[in-house]
């Protein structure tokens, strides 16, 4: 994915949506204000039914249900900015997807 702060490359797309082991995932990197970048995300995929949404873009872990679907924003490994830890995240797709923020500041902690 491209981030906003990357150049257009030919290829690149500013958002994906993949179909991995029979659940849909749309991945984007974001814009614009951190107040609402959220609901700015969901809005943007509002007609392709997912499972997930991967975002980025406020440097601030995520990961919750929204109406079914899940939230994920892993954070950033560099940049905390407001967040309170830097961070990482994995996403499980087995039988029950979910995600999980791992704080990396702290070995062993996940939160």
């Amino acid at each position: 994915m491209r981030g906003n702060n990357d150049p257009v490359v030919y290829g690149v797309p500013e958002h994906r949506i993949v179909d991995i082991g029979g659940y849909r995932i749309g991945l984007v990197h974001g814009w614009g204000s951190y107040v609402d970048l959220e609901k700015r995300m969901i809005d943007y995929f509002s007609a392709d039914r997912l499972d997930c949404l991967i975002y980025g873009h406020s440097h601030y872990p995520v990961c919750h249900d929204i109406n079914g679907m899940l939230v994920l924003n892993p954070g950033s490994t560099t940049d905390m900015r407001r967040a309170p830890y830097h961070s990482v995240a994995m996403l499980y797709l087995d039988d029950n997807m979910r995600g999980e923020i791992i704080n990396i500041d702290v070995a062993g902690q996940i939160v």
